[in-house]
């Protein structure tokens, strides 16, 4: 809601001052008659010290101020503030703006060269590095109140262009976030974190251009000359502009998504494929690969054109091995889609081989690890494959084996509930290895990667999250209260040493494929955030705790950081949404591959009423259907793009050549698009979003109006009839016979009790299906004749 006040002040010493309703509040300095950039508070708590210039002239060390401003406009939803001058050689203007929804403030620069400047220059951003949780680039090494260097990151396409950090002031957590709009050569400028010259100012956002001169003509001419001479163009040639973003925030998701909307990201996703259509040709693709191994299971990767395995690939010792528990996760999903296929006898059939494949891997201490079909046995490193005898004998990973117990565990209950079939071995198998991870917990919480046939860790990393969601669904069916304990022991501990400080690294579990030898450095990667997120999510759904919330988002934020932003120009292929892999192995990986998958976000979206989860997701649905192959009859999922040769952005190239992965990557996709939460359209009161498609109509009916909030098919269509006072939902789904509809209803506004609910099952008080708490009508509609079911609610 936007105040009746202006949000441009001016102090009784005559200082203007930028601030919302939000907290954010930015005053420039003022000093013997001069302005600088200030500092930045958050309902009055300043985030750093004054900086009293807006620039710096790098290894020159002269700083800029100016010395005039004029408000440009100032209304309850939007302030424009101007500052200018000229201080010696360069002419300054500057835009400060502030809108009444956003922790932010964006400031653009335009500089006048009046005589040249032979080093780039750079703003310094307040920020208490002293008192710093963290400090923190996309993919670069965490950094916190220890850190007395400097660390400097050259941007790129790779990831967002955003520094931020969290610092502790008072006991309260507070963030902070600079950043490049995207619309400008984000990937051409530079930051620094100087926490050893400007402790209380170390974010330094650098110009993208290294020097700037006027043109030739401009160098020596007075502003009374320029009245009489036309060099409109040379001026404006000579002028150079730097464009960021400012936003603060109380919590990470705060602070980056007050970044987000201001950067020039772009939300809306270009609906290209269809999600039917990609899992239709998954689906063929497993039912007919000669790869598949009777009694056993798929391997990782395979060949587009044969079918089968292809060690040709790079690192092509895991293309040829089956993973137990990765391919549960993969089994689970085509027993799923048997219930609603019943003549494709192959999914069930596999689905149940693949269970039993694991439970005869498993060790009679719970664990197991991946199967190497060339030689028979249990995978097995070798000097000749990898390099790190730090790394040998750690073959069972916490996180895929949790992974195939988490998905084994709910395929007995899927196969009990729908058949009456009682597999209690696979739900021994999934307890075994449950009560695996629970004694290999220490008492701080701490679990590791991978572990070896005695028990022992090799390293600990976040990507272990499989765990979390394991514990807490064995708990859901015991109620075993050790159980909860120790998964809250692990949350903790995995909260305060990686999540919190976005420290993630070492989540592969083959060590990034080292080869370099010894014991592997850190392996920074973005690999189990979504896992987390997801964790989270599921936490929020069984105990409504608002904290699991806030870590989700949280997570997302950071997310968001580590993917490419934009789709680059040039390439044939979707760009939007790859993240690379990791230091030690830079593929520029599609976002659900490993062990992360992202069905939580339509439901983030629902209950937090924030779009930008479902968009997102939108986005990355779109690119990972676009590594889909598209010419060979085995139509799975490529790993997503190779690097350049430094490493740091993609080449318009598939990676790994003519193999795709139907285990994790395409598997992880089913998971993705196939999940209860994975809503086909999610609303609020003034915006809706349909997963794969375009809205054919408005998602708003009115103020006072009830609207969807989300829907497990498509919604084709949405209207008022005002003359018989009806909404008209038009629901679809062409492959299951029903649709769950959730609506909120509006009770400030209507009476539930006067409503009716018509659907092809026939005619019913709203009430029925009404919970007030939540003010929410849950409406399931069936009909097995046709794809289309239509909901009407008479209001009464």
């Amino acid at each position: 809601m936007t105040s009746n006040k202006a949000l441009i002040s001016i102090t009784p010493e005559g200082i203007p001052v930028l601030e919302n309703s939000l907290g954010i509040r930015w005053q420039p300095s003022y000093m013997d008659g001069r302005y600088g950039l200030g500092t930045f508070c958050l309902n009055g708590t300043p985030l750093g010290v004054s900086v009293t210039s807006f620039l710096e002239e790098e290894s020159v060390g002269k700083q800029f101020t100016v010395t005039n401003y004029e408000i440009i406009e100032n209304s309850p939803s939007r302030g424009v503030l101007r500052l200018y001058g000229t201080d010696e050689k360069l002419g300054i203007s500057i835009l400060a703006e502030i809108t009444h929804d956003s922790p932010s403030i964006t400031f653009t620069y335009t500089l006048d060269p009046i005589h040249p400047l032979y080093h780039p220059v750079f703003v310094t951003i307040p920020f208490y590095s002293r008192q710093a949780v963290f400090l923190k680039y996309p993919y670069e090494d965490t950094l916190t109140a220890n850190y007395q260097g400097r660390w400097t990151i050259n941007t790129d396409f790779s990831r967002v262009p955003v520094v931020f950090g969290c610092e502790e002031l008072g006991g309260q957590e507070y963030y902070l976030s600079a950043g490049y709009h995207l619309d400008d050569a984000f990937y051409q400028g530079c930051f620094e974190i100087d926490c050893q010259n400007y402790p209380d100012a170390p974010f330094k956002l650098f110009s993208q251009f290294k020097g700037m001169a006027r043109a030739l003509d401009l160098q020596c001419i007075t502003e009374l000359e320029l009245l009489r001479v036309d060099l409109t163009k040379e001026r404006k040639e000579s002028l150079k502009t730097l464009r960021f973003i400012v936003s603060a925030g109380y919590s990470q998701y705060q602070c980056l998504k007050g970044y987000m909307d201001k950067c020039g990201y772009n939300k809306e996703a270009s609906i290209r494929y269809s999600i039917q259509r990609a899992v239709e040709q998954l689906m063929d693709m497993y039912k007919h690969a000669p790869g598949y191994i009777k009694g056993k299971g798929y391997t990782q990767l395979i060949r587009t054109d044969t079918g089968r395995y292809d060690t040709t690939v790079p690192h092509g010792w895991y293309s040829k091995d089956i993973c137990p528990g990765p391919q549960v996760q993969l089994g689970y999903e085509l027993y799923r889609y048997w219930l609603l296929h019943k003549e494709e006898t192959w999914a069930r059939e596999r689905a149940f081989e693949m269970a039993d494949f694991l439970v005869e891997q498993q060790l009679p201490d719970g664990q197991y690890g991946m199967y190497n079909t060339d030689t028979g046995e249990k995978t097995k490193a070798s000097p000749e494959e990898m390099q790190s005898e730090a790394l040998f004998g750690y073959f069972y990973n916490t996180g895929d084996m949790c992974l195939g117990a988490y998905h084994l565990y709910m395929l007995y209950h899927e196969v009990l509930r729908e058949e009456g079939i009682e597999h209690s071995s696979w739900k021994e198998a999934a307890q075994k290895c449950i009560r695996f991870a629970i004694r290999m917990t220490g008492k701080d919480g701490s679990l590791g990667r991978n572990y070896n046939a005695s028990g022992q860790c090799d390293k600990y990393a976040p990507s272990i999250s499989e765990a979390l969601m394991a514990m807490d669904y064995m708990y859901e069916d015991t109620k075993d209260e050790s159980i909860r304990e120790c998964q809250l022991k692990i949350e903790n501990w995995l909260y305060r040493t990686f999540i919190r400080t976005n420290n993630y690294a070492d989540g592969c579990m083959d060590g990034g494929a080292w080869v370099g030898g010894g014991t592997p450095p850190k392996n920074n990667d973005a690999i189990g955030i979504m896992g987390f997120m997801c964790y989270c999510a599921q936490m929020h759904m069984h105990t409504g705790q608002e904290r699991y919330l806030e870590m989700a988002k949280d997570a997302f934020a950071y997310q968001w950081t580590v993917v490419i932003p934009v789709q680059l120009p040039g390439f044939t292929h979707a760009t939007k949404g790859l993240v690379r892999e990791q230091d030690f192995y830079s593929a520029f990986d599609l976002p659900m591959r490993i062990n992360d998958y992202v069905d939580c976000l339509p439901y983030l979206s629902k209950v937090t009423g924030d779009p930008t989860f479902m968009q997102f997701f939108k986005i990355i649905l779109q690119t990972e259907m676009d590594y889909q192959e598209k010419s060979n009859p085995y139509r799975g999922i490529h790993i997503g793009l190779e690097c350049s040769y430094e490493g740091r952005e993609p080449i318009d190239k598939l990676g790994e050549r003519n193999s795709v992965y139907i285990i994790r990557f395409a598997a992880l996709f089913l998971k993705a698009v196939r999940s209860p939460f994975a809503y086909q359209y999610v609303g609020g009161p003034d915006f809706g979003i349909g997963l794969d498609y375009y809205l054919p109509f408005q998602p708003c009916l009115g103020d006072d109006m009830p609207y969807v909030l989300s829907c497990t098919g498509m919604v084709r269509n949405l209207s008022y009839e005002e003359d018989r006072n009806q909404i008209h939902i038009w629901a679809y789904d062409v492959e299951k016979e029903e649709i769950t509809l959730e609506i909120r209803w509006n009770s400030k506004h209507l009476d539930i009790g006067k409503a009716t609910v018509a659907t092809p099952n026939g005619q019913f008080p709203a009430k029925d299906f009404y919970d007030a708490a939540s003010d929410t009508l849950t409406i399931t509609a069936s009909n097995g004749d046709a794809p289309s079911k239509k909901v009407d609610i008479i209001l009464g």
